[in-house]
């Protein structure tokens, strides 16, 4: 097998179609010709802006550019194309598509990428309502100054599911696009909860962060006692977790 390497600066881009379940449901196999017409266009679209599809799952792209303007550009573009597609001749009156920007180093082997920057656009997509973009910080860093009809708007900091720390969130629209406002974003900010901001990022120990997030969600487990040396990350090891799994327990983690 080969191994990994690392790629910096690449611009990162999720996308998933908002109830597509709800679509299947209502619509059964025809749903199959709409979202085949959602995914040519994005294919298309992105092989015209040089970008990479690197999976396509379910209704959800990951697509990979090397420069956040292009992502930028993909997005907008994107997004007019389909606000202006006739869906209802498929069935559907609309499919609504959300995004996750994000620009950082990711690792690849053969045709794929992965990461912990990788899983921070695929929560920030998840995050998003259909037809809304949002972007990081960091991409609009890289990014420079967007054109003038692009509309930024910016959202605060928001926790994200399986995120130690906050991120900063923005939205992107063009001035012409009818709706500029969506609802408050799906994140875990309004589950009550006294964990500490983390100052630093959570790095390796991805096996034992699985394995602890399965335990704490399977409700025949009652308890569970993390045990080892002083100073071996326990309480680190016990917060992430516990953020990462904060979506299944509304009423609150402390």
């Amino acid at each position: 097998m080969a191994e990994p390497s690392a790629q910096h600066g690449l611009a990162l881009v999720f996308t998933d179609i908002e109830g597509s379940s709800a679509l299947w449901e209502q619509f059964g196999d025809d749903f199959m010709v709409a979202m085949e017409a959602h995914n040519e266009l994005l294919r298309g679209l992105c092989g015209d802006l040089r970008g990479e599809v690197v999976k396509e799952e379910g209704d959800g792209f990951f697509i990979v550019f090397s420069e956040a303007e292009s992502a930028l550009r993909f997005a907008l573009q994107a997004q007019q194309r389909l606000q202006e597609y006739n869906w209802a001749q498929h069935g559907p009156q609309s499919v609504r598509v959300r995004m996750g920007l994000h620009f950082g180093a990711a690792w690849q082997r053969g045709e794929d990428f992965f990461g912990p920057e990788v899983n921070r656009a695929a929560r920030i997509c998840e995050a998003g309502h259909g037809g809304q973009i949002l972007a990081t910080e960091a991409f609009m860093d890289a990014c420079g100054e967007p054109e003038s009809e692009v509309v930024i708007t910016d959202l605060a900091r928001h926790r994200l599911r399986g995120l130690g720390e906050p991120e900063h969130l923005y939205q992107l629209t063009l001035e012409h696009w009818e709706q500029q406002e969506w609802p408050v974003l799906r994140t875990v900010d309004d589950v009550p909860t006294n964990l500490p901001a983390q100052v630093t990022s959570f790095v390796g120990r991805e096996k034992e962060l699985s394995d602890l997030a399965a335990l704490l969600t399977d409700q025949e487990k009652r308890l569970i006692t993390l045990t080892g040396p002083g100073g071996s990350g326990k309480s680190r090891l016990a917060q992430q977790a516990a953020a990462h799994v904060m979506e299944h327990f509304p009423d609150g983690v402390f």
